[in-house]
């Protein structure tokens, strides 16, 4: 089995329909993809169990359960986002160019909140989009599945020759 890996790479947010402006003016991210073992210690899920009375003073033998995901912003911020480019914020009247994580984990401008989550959303995700995955060079000497999803026929390669993959 082969893994892709890729330790950085650029990424083009959605925010405030920056994929629909002229490639020359939209912002693109430089993701500093976290190692695994990094991986636990950027966000935490805590789950909080409320055990009310009941009208009658009682405890409830049910108890309603809340899920809440806890991300450490400044460390994914500062740690994995790489250089940004084509995004400036104006911030008690002077406008300043956001070039990196750092800037942007201080930054105080309005609305940056939702490119901050759409930006951690994308560092933590363990996915490859399609484009992501026609852009990755087939690595050397090694198996390379050729299944039906990929528009394939289910064989894959090794040093030249081919075998059916199995189920």
């Amino acid at each position: 089995m082969v893994l892709s890996a890729r330790g950085k790479y650029v990424y083009t947010p959605k925010f405030n329909r920056n994929r629909e402006l002229p490639e020359n003016e939209r912002m693109t991210v430089e993701i500093i993809r976290p190692r695994a073992e990094e991986r636990p210690d950027l966000y935490s899920l805590d789950v909080e169990r409320d055990m009310g009375l009941t009208d009658l003073g009682k405890k409830q033998v049910t108890a309603p359960l809340t899920f809440k995901n806890r991300f450490r912003v400044s460390r994914i911020l500062r740690s994995h986002i790489g250089s940004i480019k084509n995004l400036s914020v104006e911030e008690d009247g002077k406008s300043r160019t956001i070039t990196g994580g750092e800037d942007l984990a201080e930054s105080t401008a309005f609305g940056l909140g939702v490119l901050v989550n759409e930006l951690i959303a994308e560092v933590l995700s363990d996915t490859l989009s399609g484009d992501e995955k026609k852009s990755l060079p087939p690595p050397s000497n090694s198996s390379i599945p050729d299944g039906p999803e990929n528009g394939g026929t289910g064989t894959t390669t090794k040093n030249g020759k081919s075998s059916v993959l199995g189920p």
